[in-house]
């Protein structure tokens, strides 16, 4: 099951290819992004199947949340503290808003990034609006309690925190990157931003914030589509049929 870039693929795409081609019966890609870029290098097709990640429906149940014009509006980041997940970004989308009193943003996670993202934080004087949280034991928690999850990342291929998003309920508001529009459709069950502009990303926070019926369609439709495609249970069905097959096939 390929998740991420391997430094082979990197270093020379032939040898990467010719290997798979010739040694490996099948590879499991997370989303058809991955897919595509394998067939891309030389992998032939018959040899990659997309089984989509999966949720536990049962740990991230759907929460119906509540928006109330006078409660703290949260705006979160789940996600390693790395160069790639592009916080910085995060944090001049706080430093836009941080003249609204009732919107306050949290960073979710650990990393190397740690200390660039504090000394942002105290240039941009937004102190008071940013908090950090360390890493999160329990991310269900942590999306049930936030109103917005923001993806800044500079590269994906299909991250959990999307998916678990939907499920719980929690609106997102995402880079178009990787295969993230394969669970997020523009304008349907999310909003995807084709570019790292914070202005685009403080507009679609507004129209969340400020309209229930867009709010509670994304909401709603991302719920659907989780359970029709991306639970853990039709995850480990998919997988289960694709072992199945090799060794009937053996």
């Amino acid at each position: 099951t390929k998740h991420n870039v391997t430094i082979l693929e990197r270093k020379s795409k032939a040898i990467f290819s010719f290997l798979i081609n010739r040694f490996i019966e099948k590879v499991i890609t997370v989303s058809n992004f991955e897919k595509y870029n394998l067939l891309n290098l030389g992998v032939k097709e018959k040899k990659v199947k997309t089984i989509y990640n999966g949720v536990d429906l049962e740990q991230f149940k759907f929460e119906d949340k509540i928006f109330n014009s006078k409660d703290e509006y949260k705006i979160g980041i789940l996600a390693r503290l790395s160069p790639e997940k592009n916080h910085s970004l995060f944090l001049k989308i706080a430093n836009l808003l941080k003249g609204s009193p009732n919107i306050k943003f949290y960073i979710a996670g650990d990393g190397p990034e740690k200390e660039s993202i504090i000394k942002t934080i105290e240039e941009f004087n937004i102190s008071n609006s940013v908090e950090l949280l360390g890493n999160v034991g329990n991310p269900d928690r942590f999306l049930k309690d936030i109103h917005v999850l923001l993806v800044t990342s500079y590269r994906e291929v299909f991250p959990m925190s999307v998916i678990e998003s939907m499920a719980i309920g929690t609106p997102i508001v995402s880079i178009d990157v990787g295969g993230i529009n394969e669970a997020i459709e523009n304008g349907i069950n999310g909003f995807l931003i084709p570019d790292y502009l914070p202005d685009r990303f403080v507009e679609k926070i507004n129209c969340l914030l400020s309209n229930e019926e867009i709010r509670n369609r994304f909401i709603t439709m991302s719920r659907n589509k989780v359970e029709r495609e991306f639970s853990l249970n039709k995850m480990i069905s998919s997988i289960e049929n694709e072992y199945s097959s090799i060794l009937v096939k053996e």
